[in-house]
């Protein structure tokens, strides 16, 4: 007689506010894919750009105020996007909501209107 194929998989998530949860779940290997043929296949969502980080920074009123490029790094990296600086400049150059001000070097940021 087969003996039926079994895959442990033991998985340990912590969330933002540090609360760690641990599991395990077994798996048993499917003799036929037929049924797995019905099942939809949730869609993946894009890692976010640049361009979507500074929108929610926008968004989130950050730029009320005059914020360099540093200061903007700084909030996506605490928010867990982490972004080159050449791409986070680019993005808040093209960002038609925000103004720009500054020499070259020491540019600043700040929003032409408030988010809606």
């Amino acid at each position: 007689m087969g003996v039926d194929k079994k895959m442990k998989i033991f998985i340990s998530i912590i969330d933002d506010k540090k609360n760690q949860y641990e599991g395990e779940i077994e798996l048993i290997k499917v003799k036929s894919r037929k049924k797995l043929q019905n099942v939809k296949r949730s869609k993946i969502s894009k890692p976010p750009t640049a361009t979507t980080a500074v929108r929610q920074l926008y968004n989130d009123n950050f730029f009320k105020n005059k914020k360099t490029l540093s200061e903007a790094g700084s909030r996506m990296s605490s928010k867990g996007l982490n972004f080159r600086e050449s791409h986070i400049f680019n993005a808040l150059k093209r960002a038609t909501y925000l103004q720009r001000k500054g020499k070259r070097g020491s540019y600043t940021f700040i929003h032409k209107y408030p988010p809606q």
